[in-house]
This record gives C-alpha cells, structure tokens and sequence, in this order.
C-alpha cells in the first residue's frame, strides 16, 4: 500500500528486511575474508613455486625494439524497444595510443555501424545485435596497420557473438546475416583474427580459474584475483597456451578452434 509520501513513484523496502540483510552482513564479509586469507597465508609458498619454475618475469627485463605502435578496437550496441518493431545499432570504433602526430597511422578515428529495425524477437534482436558488433569489430581489428592491437574481451567473444546470430532462424534476420558476412568478409577477417599474433585480446574482467587449477590445484579465487595477491608491481607470468584444464579444453573444442602449440 502506497502512503501519501509514496507519490514519487518509488516503493520503499520494509524495514524489517533491511535489518535482515545488514545482520547478515558481518557473515556474508567473514566469508569473503576466509577466501582472501586462505591465499594470504599461502602467498610466500605460491610465490616461490612460480619462481622455481621460472613463471615469474619482470617487464624491466624486457627488450622493446623501438616504440611500437598501438591501436585499440572496442564495439557497442544499443536497442530500442518500440510498439511493434525493434531499432539495432550496432558500432566499433578504433583508437591509436598516445603518440606524436607525425607517427600516427590513422588520420582520424575508424569506426563503423549498422543499424535496422526489425519485428519483435524476443532475445533474437539482442543474439543478432551481438553478431553485427564483432563482425564490425573484427573488420577494424584485421585492418588496422599498428604493431599492437588490443582487442576489447576474450578471443572466444567474436565466436560468441557470431554464434549467437548465426543461431537465429528467422529469415528476415538470416537475410540481414547473409548480407553481413559477405560486407563485411567476416570469415575471413575472423581467420585472420585468430592467426595475427600482434592482435592482444584483453578482456576487461576474466573470472577464469586456468592458472590458479594448474598451477596451485586452488579454485577458491580466479586468476585476477591470485595473481594480483602473489605478485609485485611490473611482474608478469610467463605466457602459457589456452586452455590449461579440461574445462577450457573442452570449450575450445565446442567451439571448434584449434590451440597452437610449439611443443
């Protein structure tokens, strides 16, 4: 029941649940310390571990040729929901790192967009949106000129995305699928993508456990959280293949990609 004070649309939470919550507070936070604490009191023995290994370098030790150059590739999508009918829009853009005038690659800030409307889908608007923004992404990523590209998620996102359009079986949207991949060369551009060493997928938070089961049998946290607890400021692990576990294994698997190993 709504109070006269109600009247700026808002429904208040009863009080009774808002003490329930904050009494459960206390535990909720001795559980996220116990977590924390556990990989605390192990840190000098992990830390050492790596380093007998030889896991653990130092970005000082490292030997640049020159000052590469750098570019970034990120997407976004928007949908609006109207009476009838949804708006896609889909864009990638691409950014150069700082660096003078005179060395850059581009001249200005490539980007690229596709919008449309389409007939109410349900999550088909949203699959399809997120198949358009890696195609558009990955034609900014194969094409830019720099020595490094950083490429905004994971190498598995612009399968994901693609997927989930291709999944979709209405024909307005397979028509408007058709039409992307040949625009856009997206198997070719995805080839390219999975083959250009200096293309740096950079997820902005990865909650994968790889390291921390191979290496230290411990999934209590994600490798974010691990490494940032054993090592100090410019170290680094050394770079291992994907798909350390089974899990990943078998992910990759799913998904029909190939990971490339020297060994």
């Amino acid at each position: 029941v709504f109070t006269q004070t109600d009247s700026d649309g808002y429904a208040y939470l009863p009080d009774e649940l808002l003490e329930a919550i904050l009494r459960d507070a206390p535990e909720v936070t001795r559980s996220i310390e116990t977590a924390y604490m556990r990989i605390q009191s192990r840190r000098d023995t992990m830390r050492q571990e790596l380093s007998n290994q030889q896991r653990i370098l130092k970005s000082n030790d490292l030997d640049p040729v020159g000052s590469p150059s750098v570019a970034a590739v990120d997407g976004g999508l928007a949908i609006e929901k109207s009476i009838g009918a949804d708006t896609i829009i889909a864009a990638a853009v691409g950014v150069e790192g700082i660096t003078r005038e005179d060395r850059r690659k581009w001249s200005g800030v490539p980007h690229l967009h596709w919008k449309n409307v389409i007939a109410h889908g349900g999550e088909s608007a949203r699959n399809f949106g997120l198949g358009v923004m890696a195609a558009l992404e990955l034609r900014i990523a194969v094409h830019a000129p720099h020595d490094v590209i950083i490429f905004d998620g994971s190498h598995v996102t612009p399968i994901i995305g693609l997927n989930s359009m291709l999944g979709i079986d209405i024909d307005e949207l397979v028509g408007h699928a058709a039409t992307l991949f040949g625009t856009h060369d997206i198997l070719r551009n995805l080839n390219q993508f999975f083959r250009r060493s200096n293309i740096v997928a950079l997820a902005k938070y990865d909650s994968s456990r790889e390291l921390a089961e191979t290496w230290f049998a411990e999934s209590t946290l994600d490798d974010k959280s691990i490494m940032t607890m054993i090592l100090e400021a410019g170290e680094f692990t050394q770079p291992v293949e994907a798909a350390q576990t089974r899990h990943a294994r078998q992910q990759v698997h799913d998904y029909h990609i190939r990971v490339k190993s020297d060994q």
